[in-house]
Parts: C-alpha cells; structure tokens; sequence
C-alpha cells in the first residue's frame, strides 16, 4: 500500500490520511463528522451511496457504526445489490500480468461504449485485445 522507500513520517501521514476518510479500522467522532459530511456532499451531487462496503477490518462495532450512518443516506435500490449484500458475488484477485495495463486498454473500451451511441463494442474489445497482445503481452 506504502511505497517501499516511504519514511516512517510518510507511513504515518499515509496512516492518518486514511482515518481522516474513514478508511482506517477504528471509526472514531471525527471520522463520523467527516463520513457525515461526504455522504450529505454525495447526496447533494446525485452520487450512489449503497449499501454494504467491502470491509477489510474485523471490528465489529466499528462495521455496524459504519453500516448503520450510511443506511441514513442510501439513495439506490438495495435489491439491486442484493447477490453483493448476500456475498452470492465472487471476487476475484486482479489478472496476474500487467494489470494496470490490461485495464489502460479496457478503459478505454468503457468510455467508448459509454459515451458513443454508435460503439461497437465487440470490435472495440478485439483491437484493445490486439493492442494489448502487441504493446504488452509481446514485449514481456
């Protein structure tokens, strides 16, 4: 998560950071203060707020603090959620090859279908596939 050559001072400052967000495992007044103020932000700009996160800490008095001030701002329908709230979902790690590549490629694939009525997806994906094969995949 931390740059290995990052300082100790750099470490923490990286370490505070996430608790300002509320990121980190305790979930204190001020991150709540703070949550607060961001899902009312969200709200306010039309952005999802949901149900479950991905939890990555184990406290849980922590987690249920978290759930219940963001079920106060929910504004999707959850049942459209609910093989993710349900765990039914499967996650997987990410692609074990230059992966920030591979989604540079696919990135560009979302935009196109998402912003171009006329996109054909299916030819976008084989040259991303081709570009991929050719400036990446070969050179390894």
């Amino acid at each position: 998560m931390f740059a290995p050559n990052a300082t100790k001072a750099q470490i923490e400052a990286g370490l505070k950071w996430l608790e300002l967000l509320g990121k980190a495992p305790q979930f204190t007044d001020e991150i709540k203060e703070n949550e607060i103020t961001n899902y009312k932000t969200d709200v306010a700009g039309k952005h999802v707020v949901g149900g479950k996160e991905l939890q990555i800490w184990t406290d849980k008095a922590a987690i249920k603090a978290r759930d219940e001030l963001r079920s106060k701002y929910i504004n999707v329908n959850l049942g459209m959620f609910k093989d993710y709230n349900e765990n039914k979902a499967t996650l997987k790690s990410e692609e074990p090859v230059a992966c920030q590549e591979l989604y540079k490629e696919l990135d560009k694939v979302i935009q196109a279908v998402l912003t171009d009525a006329n996109a054909d997806p299916k030819a976008l994906l084989d040259k991303a596939a081709a570009n991929f094969q050719k400036d990446v995949l070969d050179k390894q």
